[in-house]
This record gives C-alpha cells, structure tokens and sequence, in this order.
C-alpha cells in the first residue's frame, strides 16, 4: 500500500454524527468514505444493505471494481470466516488480549484478519484513486487493528455525543432504504444503549492509548454549533488544506457517495443543513432521562455535559 494513503478512523458510540462527517470529508478531493466496514461479512449484508449510491455493494460498480482487485472475485470469499474472524478479535477479552499482545506473540486468527484488512484497503485505494480513506470504525478494537497495518497513515477521531441524545435517537423508529424495501433501524432501551455508550467510549479512550496514530477529540454538539470551524479544524488534523472545507456556514453540498451500512443519512444528497437535534431535551421520556443521566454520569462531567437538560 502506497505509504501516502492517510485514513480518518472514527470511533465513539453509534448515532453520534459519524456518518455526517464521514460525508463531509468525504466531498474533499482524493477522498473516499467507506461507511462501516467492519459489518461487511455480517450474514445478509451484501445482498440487503444498500450503498450510498442505492446500490447493493456487489451491484455498485465502484465496490464491485474493488472486490475484484482485492479477492478476485467477492463469490470467492469466505464470507463466514471473515464474519467470525471479526467477531473472534473484536468481541470480548479474548479480542483485547490479541490486540494487546507484541508482535511476535499474536495469534494466528488475528494475523489472518490483519492480512485480509491490508489486502482489502489496499484494493480501495488502488481503484478509487483516493490517498484519505474515511472509515467509521466506531468499535475500539478494529480501529486498533487499522492503527496496525502497514504503510497506513491513521489519524483517530473520538466523537462524543450526549447520552441522552443517543438514547433519544436509538428510540425514535427510523426507517432505512434496503432491497426489502424500508424497515426500521435500531430500537434500544435506554439501559442498554447507556451501558453500550459508556463501552465504547472508555474503551475507545482506553485502547487509544496503544496507538500509534495521532487523536482528536470532538462532542458532536460542538460540531453541530460550528460547522465550518470544526470542520477546518479536522481537516488542519488530517494534514489537509483547510482551504478543501465543503462546508459553508451551516451547509454543505453533498454529491454522490459510496459509504456503506452506516447511518441513513448517508443517502442525502444536494445541499444539506446541518443543526443540532437536541429533541431528547424536550421529547426524552423523564425516566429514560434520569436513568440514562444517573447510568453515564461520571463521563458526561468528564465529557462536560450538564446535568440538566438545557431547555430552549
């Protein structure tokens, strides 16, 4: 892999604005946003998750062109082992402890997945052309796994959003376009989703420490506030002109993109409002709220959110 490729790893919690970013820096020139990779092999995805373009990713011309270039053909893959080899280094303890061993003591399973991500991103950025892939990781450990691979340059971004906006969100019944047509996306409990968001955001903090890549740390709130400045800022982090900001004010033009899985807004198109969505302070069940606050309270003081809902 050609050591100029750069990849922006996103890691953080589910519905806190990963996708939105990830199709802003996407718009930059000599960039490609991927979505979430790591559910590729998940049993079903291929045929019913849609990429940003409508598309199937085998039906996409763009993916299809790098399944070909990475494995040949995507009906060659093992589909089953590349799922389970994820699962395996990823899940539990037994995936932190193959990640925290040196080099010369990792196990076999985790070896073999490094050697299909290398193959796999290799193969995106020989067809797109692109030197800054944009990846939403979001789990912990496959951004460290990421942080591992030879001649990629990684920068981590750690989005925050509040709990309780998370927990809103992963309530709200939202519809997702796939070739069964539209169906819901997500319906969490708030206990669930808290324990789920303190999980991946200690972990993200903690697991960062063993890489190598350098880190920035963004509350999506803040991003929401301040658009153009924040988006200035990523890309000053990314060793990208800030000249390159799609962004103007509160818009941004988005043209068409290959991400795949990922949050429903990856199907927006044309100029796009970006605006902080806090109708978890007005519309968040009260019991929700204060179990949500009272569950992630240490973190959201370290994170500086205020206790209160800050009703406008």
């Amino acid at each position: 892999m050609p050591s100029s490729v750069k990849i922006l790893k996103i890691v953080g919690a589910g519905r806190s604005g990963s996708t939105i970013i990830s199709n802003i820096i996407g718009q930059i020139p000599g960039a490609f946003a991927v979505g979430e990779l790591q559910y590729l092999w998940m049993p079903g995805y291929l045929e019913q998750i849609l990429c940003a373009c409508g598309q199937t990713v085998t039906q996409c011309a763009v993916w299809s062109a790098i399944f070909k270039q990475a494995f040949g053909d995507v009906a060659g893959v093992d589909r089953e082992r590349l799922h389970a080899l994820y699962l395996q280094n990823t899940r539990g303890l037994s995936g932190m402890s193959a990640i925290l061993r040196s080099t010369a003591r990792k196990p076999q399973p985790l070896l073999d997945y490094l050697a299909y991500l290398e193959r796999f991103y290799t193969a995106i950025a020989a067809v797109t052309g692109c030197h800054l892939i944009i990846d939403e990781a979001k789990h912990p450990t496959y951004s460290v796994m990421l942080d591992m691979i030879p001649g990629l340059q990684c920068y981590t971004l750690h989005l925050v959003r509040d709990a309780r906006a998370v927990v809103y969100s992963m309530q709200r019944k939202t519809l997702t376009r796939t070739t069964q047509g539209q169906v819901s996306f997500m319906i969490n409990s708030a206990g669930r989703t808290s324990r789920d968001w303190i999980v991946s955001n200690v972990l993200a903090e903690w697991l960062g420490r063993m890489e190598r890549a350098p880190r920035l740390f963004m509350r999506y709130e803040d991003f929401a506030r301040h658009p153009e400045a924040l988006t200035r800022q990523l890309l000053g982090f990314i060793e990208e002109p800030a000249d390159l900001c799609p962004v103007h004010g509160h818009a941004v033009d988005i043209s068409d993109s290959h991400i795949f899985a990922s949050n429903p807004v990856r199907f927006a198109r044309g100029n796009v409002e970006i605006r902080l969505d806090d109708d978890w302070q007005r519309e968040l069940k009260a019991r929700d709220k204060a179990l949500t606050t009272a569950l992630t309270l240490p973190l959201l003081w370290r994170y500086h959110y205020p206790v209160r809902a800050q009703h406008k």
